[in-house]
This record gives structure tokens, C-alpha cells and sequence, in this order.
């Protein structure tokens, strides 16, 4: 399904609690790590975090390395996926937020 090398588009921003790190929806990602907690894969895209994180589904200590671990499912494969595509994941991804 992934792997490192990807490229990869984020459907599912988010902002880190201290609001210094953002992902924001559309931006193109190159996968340059894959871990994985108790239910969840997890990308490492290059972004960093300065705190300590945990799964909140199942309470898994994320690494403490400085990366920002980041659940796949934010994430859609560039290459299997059009324009089109991408927008209506964006807008259901908006939907499931409210």
C-alpha cells in the first residue's frame, strides 16, 4: 500500500497542539518512513514535532525521535488517484470533521 519514496497527498489536515507544525490539505508528501502503533500505520513525511505523542485509539507511545508520526489514513497515494478524485476525498474528509 505505501512505501517509503511515495509521493503522497494529504486529504486530512491537521495542526500540531502548539500550533508550530501544520499539514494542510492538498500538500504533496514524500514518504520517508513507515512505523505503525496497535491500530494504525503511521508516515513519517518530513515534518517535525517537539512533544512527546501517543495514539489516542489505542494509547501506543508514538517514537519520541522528533517526527511527526502521522496516521495513513491522512494520506491518498499520488499515483492512484486523479485531481477529481482528491477533491471529493478532501470534501468528505471536511464532512467527517463537523
Amino acid at each position: 500500500m505505501f512505501h517509503i519514496g511515495q509521493e503522497v497527498v494529504c486529504v486530512k489536515g491537521h495542526i500540531t497542539p502548539d500550533k508550530k507544525t501544520s499539514l494542510l490539505v492538498n500538500k504533496i508528501c514524500v514518504i520517508q518512513g513507515i512505523n505503525g502503533c496497535r491500530c494504525n500505520t503511521l508516515l513519517n513525511v518530513g515534518l517535525t514535532i517537539s512533544n512527546y505523542t501517543r495514539c489516542y485509539k489505542c494509547n501506543y507511545d508514538l517514537p519520541n525521535d522528533g517526527i511527526w508520526w502521522l496516521y495513513a489514513d491522512r494520506f491518498v497515494p499520488l499515483d492512484e488517484i486523479g485531481k477529481e478524485e482528491i477533491s471529493e476525498l478532501i470534501k468528505e474528509s471536511e464532512r467527517e470533521l463537523k
